[in-house]
């Protein structure tokens, strides 16, 4: 996550007030993911820290910056099916079962 991560984010938080505002049916439930982390650096820290300030609803699940994700997209798979023991597959668990608990 970068700054500009952040920008885009409240870009989007705009957007759903407005949609709000202008009588949008239905509910607008969203969370945002907070994706390409490197474990442990400031930026990241930061970036959830600041978001946290501002509001934002984050998930708690978070997916790392992988080649994983890279290598099985070029495949045409996902580190689910391909790489099912590795770190990759392990947060798309706890991301699906985190989404699970909203879709309930």
């Amino acid at each position: 996550p970068s700054p500009v991560d952040f920008e885009v984010a409240a870009d989007k938080v705009e957007l759903i007030a407005d949609l709000k505002s202008a009588g949008s049916k239905g509910p607008l439930f969203y969370r945002f993911l907070m994706t390409q982390i490197v474990g442990g650096s400031v930026i990241s820290r930061h970036i959830r820290q600041e978001m946290i300030t501002a509001g934002y609803p984050l998930l708690d699940a978070e997916t790392h910056h992988r080649v994983a994700y890279a290598e099985t997209a070029l495949m045409g798979s996902t580190p689910s099916l391909s790489q099912t023991r590795g770190a990759a597959a392990r947060e798309i668990a706890i991301l699906a079962t985190e989404v699970d608990t909203y879709l309930d």
